[in-house]
């Protein structure tokens, strides 16, 4: 029993020493700005298409700000732009291979969809990124849960310029929604755990 508690408390400490590690490099702005840069440039050459993260702040320990968020679709227009993102996780979840977000909060969002002759989303490349290869038993099988996500100031537009235009009724082809406010609890929409890697 004394051997077991002396495991489970070095583990305790190793994870709260990289906690407190990663939180004293994210309060340097030049390491941050480094750490940032990396993640930009890898998400980057990863989708095939400019990745841009102003700022990360982390609140410890388990909540992040993310500043001025921009991802560009594959023909450079913007994809997304997010002012303001704040998420809170379960950081123990991590240890079971599961990205547990409790709250995902946007402010400022602004999200350009379309889609192409072939009715392919202008978002299906980036889907396709992290999408795991076949046969491929080298990489974790990752996990997404999400309890809830809320709104401020946000905006959502469609079109899909090869439909038919609709005059003088509600166009679903072209649809601009903006000052969008709210709060969703979006678990209760999912039966299951949403598998990303």
């Amino acid at each position: 029993i004394k051997r077991f508690t002396y495991i489970l408390l070095s583990i305790a400490g190793g994870i709260f020493f990289f906690l407190l590690l990663g939180y004293s490099v994210l309060q340097n702005k030049q390491l941050q700005r480094s750490v940032v840069d990396q993640i930009t440039h890898s998400l980057s050459s990863q989708v095939g298409s400019e990745v841009d993260i102003e700022e990360i702040e982390w609140n410890f320990p388990n909540s992040f700000v993310l500043k001025n968020v921009y991802i560009e679709d594959l023909q450079k227009d913007t994809l997304l732009y997010v002012n303001r993102t704040k998420v809170t996780i379960n950081l123990l979840q991590l240890l079971y291979s599961k990205i547990s977000f409790r709250t995902i909060q946007f402010t400022g969002l602004d999200a350009k969809l379309s889609v192409d002759s072939t009715d392919t989303p202008n978002f299906q490349f980036f889907i396709e990124a992290f999408k795991p290869e076949k046969n491929d038993t080298l990489r974790f099988q990752w996990t997404m849960d999400i309890e809830s996500a809320a709104f401020e100031d946000c905006a959502i537009s469609f079109k899909n310029p090869y439909k038919e235009k609709l005059i003088g009724r509600y166009n679903p082809f072209d649809t601009y929604l903006y000052d969008i406010n709210g709060f969703i609890y979006v678990r209760s929409f999912l039966k299951k755990e949403t598998s990303i890697l």
